[in-house]
């Protein structure tokens, strides 16, 4: 009962999320600058409950899906960062640069290589915390106030 309360939970914030990116899409292609970095990041973070689906409805328990769900935060932190820093087209480097974290706690997770959990933590947390300082950053005065007002609400989402 409870197992196929959880996957039904799963499954619809997997609809929400996507209801989001299609909401996302629509604001975005308002914009006329091709980015689609909310678009990108909302489908990221739809990665997060779905994966979680995915192995309870199959009884599927890989390490590779747990970490990629695990570390989809510090990819969608990065794509937010690229559509409130850069109003033309960034270069795809720099686009690249933004996913590095992810991969690198991706790697050290799947590989096993022996680390501290508090520190891991700390870094994990510390660039998500630093993501969203550097979007308040980022952007003119008139949007630093609704910027500003969206990332407490998402800084208070990530502490809960």
């Amino acid at each position: 009962m409870w197992l196929e309360l959880q996957q039904e939970f799963y499954l619809v914030s997997c609809l929400i999320a996507l209801f989001c990116v299609g909401m996302m899409l629509r604001y975005e292609q308002s914009f006329d600058k091709g980015m689609y970095f909310l678009t990108s990041a909302n489908l990221v973070l739809m990665l997060i409950p779905f994966t979680s689906y995915i192995q309870l409805k199959f009884n599927i328990h890989s390490v590779l899906i747990s970490q990629i769900a695990n570390n989809c935060m510090l990819l969608f932190c990065g794509l937010c960062f690229l559509f409130y820093r850069f109003d033309a087209k960034p270069k795809l480097a720099t686009v690249l640069l933004h996913c590095v974290p992810f991969s690198i706690f991706l790697i050290v997770k799947v590989v096993g290589i022996h680390t501290q959990a508090q520190l891991m933590h700390t870094i994990y947390f510390g660039l998500m915390f630093s993501y969203v300082t550097a979007m308040w950053q980022s952007r003119s005065a008139k949007n630093a106030t609704l910027l500003k007002k969206i990332s407490g609400y998402s800084l208070g989402w990530y502490l809960w």
